[in-house]
């Protein structure tokens, strides 16, 4: 066993040992505390078996000391939940103020609405005395403007923050006002009110004029017990500014901030950017928008914030109302309970120092002493007890001590034991290995013998396969060669009948072109006359145009005849005439025939000339065909002769392929016969190599277990008894 093989051993010795003790220690530590918890039962085991016994990789993978391991059990069992609790209280404590908060800062933007909409009671209340005054009622009706301005616009010198006073008709029509506000100078241009005046006869509310946020309140102006028909609308206004704000701000002691769609902003401190504000404006001003919750911590201080939208006069989204609040003493309070946990953390942290301090002089130690007596065991010493101290402790670690000496001591017996029956074992296994050697040789030998009947029968196989796969191709070829022969055959009794046709042919041809040389001869005869026959034709041709020349000349003088004796030569000069001109067409006709008679004589001529290159040519035909017709009665008797060889090499192939299918009979009857000698001898073979692989095996066998017991005897050795 090798240092490494020696370390591990100890390390698991000492691993086993300490989860061994805190398996029994820690778990009757706190049966008190976890005996009525089934749930915290199955925790604390689940813990116990990650970190000891299922050993972690972080553990596992590293040589941490038993103090470390223990530390990190305790911050697993003990530190951990506590501090998981102690963050939930945290967060819940947390959690709790910042919904007091909410509720708080929610409450104060229900109230600063509540205080804005106080101010247009205010109005209101100032107002009525003067919207149900019977005289302003009067006046109104009588659009006494003198009446309404020294009565009713004096108001703003009574009401304290009124800065808009508004008479009108029923039509809007703005009688008299004070203030300068563009929507209550002619016409009453808010369409709000004018909706609103149809359904209420008094109302308050919002309105965004040309100097700013105003808060109105609106009545319609009758008599003091309001059953007169109303002739007019009195309208009282203020102009909301900073100061507005403030006064909210000293009553709810929270900062107030108002911005409205048109970016107007009202606000009672620096601190908040109305671009903040802008962000939140889309998403606030949507019909169904809910107010959103913020908190933040700045300096140390938890600041919560509300923005919520607000309307005007007749419902609609007018701006954003943002109120902040510094919750001082839930700042305090969160700052005490951070420092109230950071002490109770110190001095869980002091508590756990000394209890680990305690577990390892009761646990950690007497286990590294046992791990060091443990190890000397892995190294071979087997005769170095245990501290008597360790051993005479009455709790579980003194029990661990017992065990572990009794062990020793039975381990001391065993390796005795062993030590005797490894001699008896290396004595046995070397006489086996000789008697497995002697039997090895003789197996080898006759396996020797059978493998070389094997090779030879095999041998022999492959040849007869050889032979047999020939002999199958020659009698292929044989089939082959016969059916080519048939071919042959066949052939040449095909020529030998053309040749006899081509001959009769040839002497068709002959006989043919007899006829056509007799023929060509005959047509030359006759073309030959024919010559003859137009040049005596051109002679008569000729004759007859010398007898119209004359005949021409007579007519010629007879009319000078008759021209001469005047007028009884006229019918004669007639006749002459005529004469002359029968004497012009003849001459006319007479030269066209000897043109056609030129031409005849011309193409004559050519004729006679091929006639007789015609009559040359069929000659040299008849000789090739006579040629031709010896050549045919030579190819005639050589056909003839090649059908009767064809014939016979037909025969002799019928009897080759007749012998080949008996040798190949046979051969394959030899071939059967090889083939199971072959496999046998195989078979022998195999079963003369599987003993040998047997008895090698046994030899081997022997020597391992001869190297078994003399390791085993080296390994007992070096143990101290």
């Amino acid at each position: 066993m090798n240092e490494a093989e020696h370390d591990g051993s100890f390390e698991t010795a000492r691993l086993s040992l300490f989860t061994l003790i805190f398996h029994i220690l820690i778990r009757n530590s706190f049966t008190g505390i976890c005996a009525s918890n089934y749930t915290n039962n199955i925790l604390f085991y689940i813990c116990i078996n990650v970190c000891i016994t299922r050993r972690p990789t972080m553990i596992q993978g590293s040589k941490w000391s038993l103090s470390r391991k223990m530390v990190l059990l305790i911050l697993l069992v003990l530190v951990l939940p506590i501090a998981t609790i102690g963050l939930y209280l945290y967060a819940n404590v947390t959690h709790e103020m910042l919904g007091i908060e909410k509720e708080r800062t929610t409450n104060s933007t229900r109230a600063a609405k509540s205080l804005i909409d106080k101010m247009g009671s205010r109005l209101m209340d100032a107002m009525k005395p003067n919207a149900y005054w019977e005289d302003n009622h009067k006046a109104v009706d009588d659009r006494d403007i003198a009446w309404i301005e020294e009565n009713i616009n004096v108001m703003t010198g009574v009401v304290s923050n009124l800065h808009i006073i508004c008479t009108t008709d029923l039509e809007g029509n703005v009688l008299s006002q004070v203030g300068d506000v563009k929507e209550f100078s002619r016409k009453m241009a808010v369409p709000a009110i004018s909706d609103r005046l149809k359904k209420e006869s008094s109302f308050s509310g919002l309105v965004l004029t040309s100097k700013g946020l105003a808060m109105v309140a609106v009545s319609k102006i009758t008599d003091e017990q309001g059953q007169a028909t109303p002739t007019g609308v009195l309208i009282f206004g203020r102009i909301l500014d900073n100061k507005a704000l403030e006064e909210i701000k000293a009553t709810l002691q929270e900062d107030v901030v108002l911005l409205t769609s048109s970016d107007l902003c009202l606000t009672t401190t620096e601190e908040v950017a109305p671009e903040k504000l802008k962000g939140y404006m889309p998403v606030l001003m949507e019909p169904s928008a809910v107010d959103v919750f913020e908190s933040t911590v700045k300096n140390n201080l938890l600041t919560s914030q509300v923005l919520s939208p607000f309307t005007d006069i007749g419902g609609t989204p007018l701006g954003v109302i943002y109120i902040g609040h510094v919750a001082e003493a839930n700042s305090r309070v969160a700052s005490q309970l951070k420092a109230t946990s950071l002490m109770a953390g110190a001095v869980i942290a002091l508590l756990l120092f000394v209890v680990i301090m305690l577990l390892r002089r009761q646990i950690v130690k007497p286990i590294d002493m046992m791990a060091v007596n443990a190890k000397e065991i892995a190294d071979g010493t087997l005769s170095q007890p245990l501290e008597p101290e360790l051993v005479r402790r009455n709790d579980e670690i003194g029990q661990l001590a017992q065990a572990f000496e009794l062990m020793r001591a039975n381990l001391r017996e065993l390796i005795e034991g062993v030590s005797n029956v490894s001699a008896s074992v290396a004595g046995l296994s070397k006489e086996l290995s000789l008697s497995a050697q002697d039997t090895d040789k003789a197996s080898n030998q006759v396996a020797q013998a059978i493998k070389e009947v094997a090779d030879g029968a095999a041998y022999q196989s492959e040849h007869v396969a050889s032979i047999l796969k020939m002999m199958k191709n020659t009698e292929e070829q044989v089939e082959m060669g016969q059916q080519e022969a048939l071919k042959t055959a066949e052939n040449a009794l095909a020529s030998t009948e053309a040749a006899h046709q081509g001959q009769m042919v040839m002497t068709t041809a002959m006989t043919g072109l007899g006829r056509v040389k007799e023929t060509v001869e005959a047509a030359t005869q006759s073309i030959q006359r024919l010559m003859v026959r137009s040049g005596e034709i051109s002679d008569i041709v000729t004759i007859i145009s010398d007898i119209s020349n004359q005949t021409n000349l007579l007519a010629l003088n007879a009319a000078i005849e008759a021209a001469r004796a005047g007028e009884q030569g006229r019918g004669f000069a007639v006749v002459a005439e005529e004469v002359r001109k029968l004497a012009e067409e003849s001459k006319g006709s007479a030269e066209k025939i000897t043109r056609l008679i030129q031409d005849i004589l011309a193409e004559t001529a050519e004729t006679v000339r091929a006639m007789e290159s015609n009559r040359e040519a069929v000659d040299g035909q008849v000789g090739v065909i006579h040629q031709s017709e010896r050549a045919l009665v030579t190819m005639v008797a050589k056909v003839e002769q090649t059908e009767a060889d064809s014939q016979k090499i037909r025969e002799i192939f019928g009897t080759l392929k007749g012998n080949a299918i008996r040798v190949l009979d046979s051969l394959k009857s030899v071939a059967d016969i090889t083939d199971e000698s072959a496999a046998a001898s195989e078979h022998v073979a195999a079963a003369a190599e599987e003993q040998s692989a047997t008895v090698e095996t046994i030899a081997e066998n022997s020597v391992k277990l001869a190297a078994l017991a003399e390791r085993m005897r080296q390994d007992i050795s070096k143990f101290e008894l």
